[in-house]
């Protein structure tokens, strides 16, 4: 494994259909360990909603997202493959990273955009700030 980041490309096909996403996350979601408690306080306070409305949120969102929500494969060698998506939550562009562990939608990542803008398969380009 090179540790090298592949470019991302809305174009690549994802690693799981989000159609399969959107029945698993049904049952639920998983964070990555260590990230839940940050995750969701950020969301919430972003969103200025309380902390079980954000958790709610995440799954909500998860469970709507679709291949024109897609923006690439976040493979940098080190850590499986997982795939990055970008929507709009109440004008808030949000960058979500997941992948599937164990028959469970494991969520990597699902914060408001940072710096670098997100393009989604649909040409929808998530900032920071809209």
């Amino acid at each position: 494994m090179s540790g090298k980041k592949r470019p991302r490309n809305p174009l690549d096909p994802p690693c799981v259909d989000p159609d399969v996403i959107r029945t698993t996350a049904a049952s639920g979601v998983v964070f990555e360990p260590g990230r839940d408690t940050a995750t969701v306080a950020e969301l919430a306070e972003r969103l200025g909603i309380k902390r079980s409305a954000a958790k709610a949120e995440i799954q909500r969102t998860i469970q709507t997202l679709t291949i024109d929500d897609f923006a690439g494969i976040f493979d940098n060698g080190f850590y499986p493959p997982s795939d990055e998506y970008g929507v709009y939550i109440n004008g808030v562009g949000i960058y979500i990273k997941l992948r599937l562990d164990h028959g469970k939608v494991n969520v990597i990542s699902f914060h408001p955009m940072h710096d670098e803008p997100l393009r989604t398969r649909a040409n929808t380009i998530l900032k920071s700030k809209p």
